[in-house]
């Protein structure tokens, strides 16, 4: 990573941001409530380019947390980071919002930790992740959607991170022998984006124009409509099936 980065993860009800460079102190802030990404992600931009004292253009990359998580709050993020692409001509990078909720028990030394998410209707999405020897991380586990009471392929990882509610959490089967770390470890933060570009974890997007996030599941919208209609609705948003 060379010059400054700036770093966007809208996967939750939280909005975070940050901004960083070598030998640089990182600087993030954060917005908590459901439905203000979309009016507080350039503000919060701006204040961490004025708290830096730099300007848009010292920033020569930009590193998102692309899901899964909620629809909104990704499709927000998502045709903010492509148009400050598009317009300034800057890389993208992007890592899997499990990954980037995963990191702070990771950097903590736990082996193998199994990173979980609502969403909704009885499921989770989950995932685990591991150091590799070079000091980088590795995907043990793909993002998936389960039930909450499904058993993981293998053995479970030695910890487990996430925003579950209790009643979630009793009914997984790891529940009591397995370490559970909840917010605010287990929420992801966009610093931690930072870290995953530095190890070399975070993925380059090679067509910013034509990516989309994986929003895990559609929209309760589309949910509702195709219930209604009885048919699938296009998948315009790119929701992955």
């Amino acid at each position: 990573m060379t010059g400054y980065a700036l770093a966007l993860d809208t996967a939750t009800d939280r909005l975070s941001a940050a901004l960083g460079a070598p030998g640089e102190e990182v600087l993030e802030r954060l917005v908590s409530g459901a439905r203000r990404h979309a009016a507080e992600v350039a503000p919060v931009v701006e204040g961490l380019l004025a708290e830096a004292g730099v300007e848009l253009g010292d920033v020569g990359e930009i590193l998102i947390s692309d899901g899964p998580g909620s629809f909104t709050g990704l499709r927000v993020a998502a045709a903010f980071v492509k148009a400050l692409a598009r317009v300034r001509n800057l890389p993208v990078y992007r890592a899997s919002t499990l990954m980037v909720r995963a990191v702070g028990a990771l950097q903590q030394g736990r082996v193998t930790v199994g990173s979980l998410s609502s969403a909704l209707r009885g499921e989770v999405y989950r995932a685990a992740y591991g150091r590799s020897d070079a000091g980088g991380v590795v995907e043990l586990a793909a993002p998936r959607t389960a039930l909450i009471s499904a058993a993981w392929s293998g053995e479970d990882p030695t910890a487990m991170v996430g925003d579950l509610p209790d009643e979630s959490l009793a009914q997984a089967p790891w529940w009591g022998r397995v370490p559970y770390e909840g917010p605010p470890l287990g929420l992801p933060r966009a610093a931690s984006l930072l870290w995953l570009r530095q190890v070399g974890a975070a993925q380059k997007i090679e067509d910013v124009a034509g990516w989309e996030p994986n929003y895990g599941r559609p929209a309760e919208a589309q949910v509702r409509w195709e219930a209604a209609h009885g048919r699938s609705l296009s998948d315009s948003a790119g929701y992955r099936r």
